[in-house]
């Protein structure tokens, strides 16, 4: 069992190295960083969060081994995501794959597909109203492809996912905003979203929440 956490943590690693050093094999639109210097710091900063959450998980009863291999895929989106502005489709369908594993092997069930249409469906909308009203999409067709894959890998946990990353990006704009450096168009919602699915599937947030909703 170890020799297989340590395996699929080198993987995951391995998956780093590909994103920051050759991203043209995750999507063609990501630029590439041009000093090596900004790789190997993105590069070994994704290594220490990685090996990082593997003690996290080791150490946090709550975190199955499923929830490692979602976190981990996760963490390779949105630090991605974070330096790219770019969520590879090819990383969703890594994920999609998953998913259609755990539904053979029974490790998930075809329900998920319920809340991964909705939360979709909901997010399209706001982003169709938002540009109607605005001017400006409230997401981005990747990170809404992201929620999707994700709805399917959690369930109707995705709602408690989603709410926490809105908060967490929230306050994010908003001293992005006041420190007069950038809009919230600019800011990259996946790493919100693995902070949403830490909070949620390792330490169970909502369970301190549903009280305060119906105090």
């Amino acid at each position: 069992m170890l020799l297989h956490r340590i395996l699929t943590t080198l993987i995951i690693v391995t998956g780093g190295y590909i994103a920051f050093f050759r991203p043209d094999l995750l999507s063609k639109n990501i630029e590439h960083l041009q000093k090596r210097a900004d790789q190997w710091g993105w590069f070994l900063a994704f290594t220490l969060v990685v090996f990082g959450s593997y003690l996290l998980f080791y150490y946090t009863e709550s975190f199955t081994e499923i929830s490692y291999y979602i976190f981990c895929w996760l963490l390779l989106l949105g630090f991605t995501d974070a330096y790219s502005r770019i969520i590879p489709n090819r990383l969703l369908y890594l994920g999609l794959v998953f998913w259609l594993i755990l539904l053979l092997t029974g490790d998930s069930e075809i329900v998920t597909v319920a809340p991964a249409v909705l939360i979709a469906l909901l997010l399209s909308t706001i982003r169709f109203g938002s540009q109607k009203i605005w001017g400006k999409p409230g997401f981005g067709w990747g990170d809404i492809k992201l929620i999707l894959v994700l709805g399917l890998l959690t369930g109707w946990n995705i709602f408690w996912i989603l709410y926490i990353a809105i908060i967490s990006g929230a306050f994010f704009s908003l001293f992005k905003i006041l420190d007069k450096k950038n809009n919230y168009s600019t800011v990259s919602f996946a790493p919100h979203i693995v902070m949403g699915y830490l909070l949620i599937e390792a330490y169970q947030i909502y369970e301190f929440i549903l009280p305060l909703i119906y105090w």
